[in-house]
């Protein structure tokens, strides 16, 4: 229902009316800065996904090398004591 044909048929007062239609234009003002805001945040959306990817690679690996790591070191110790 249009708040003007609340108005007509006084299912509102005026004040009420303005009032609703006021909250209307901010929230789509706030809605608008929003788009804004995060068509200038998505290189570093896009960027930081990257980073957190490679981060995950390079996590991956070092774990897989401190695991062959471990491996020689216990090789190692098994031709020492014998």
């Amino acid at each position: 229902m249009s708040f003007l044909y609340a108005y007509k048929h006084r299912s509102c007062s005026i004040e009420h009316c303005i009032g609703v239609l006021q909250v209307s234009a901010a929230l789509d003002k706030l809605a608008t800065r929003e788009r804004f805001l995060n068509s200038q945040c998505e290189h570093l959306t896009a960027e930081y996904r990257d980073a957190k990817e490679h981060l995950s690679q390079l996590q991956m690996q070092f774990n897989q090398k401190q695991d062959a790591a471990a491996e020689l070191d216990n090789e190692l110790t098994n031709v020492v004591k014998v």
